[in-house]
């Protein structure tokens, strides 16, 4: 099935100053390392070529990085 190519860098999330910006730039960052390939917030992880094990390794690392202490 062919996949839709990743976000134009217009579309990557910019690292601004609000905890929200901040966030969203580091969820498309394990997004992105998930699959190998940069992504951007309207990337799809099945399109970009993922499957249910990426899914699940995916939450894993946003629970580990992102999960409050």
């Amino acid at each position: 099935m062919p996949g839709r190519t990743p976000s134009s860098p217009s579309e990557e999330p910019s690292a601004d100053a609000t905890p929200a910006g901040q966030q969203l730039a580091r969820l498309c960052e394990l997004f992105g390392q998930s699959l190998g390939t940069p992504c951007g917030p309207r990337d799809s992880l099945f399109d970009l070529g993922g499957d249910s094990l990426t899914v699940t390794r995916l939450i894993s690392s946003v629970h580990r990085e992102l999960a409050p202490s």
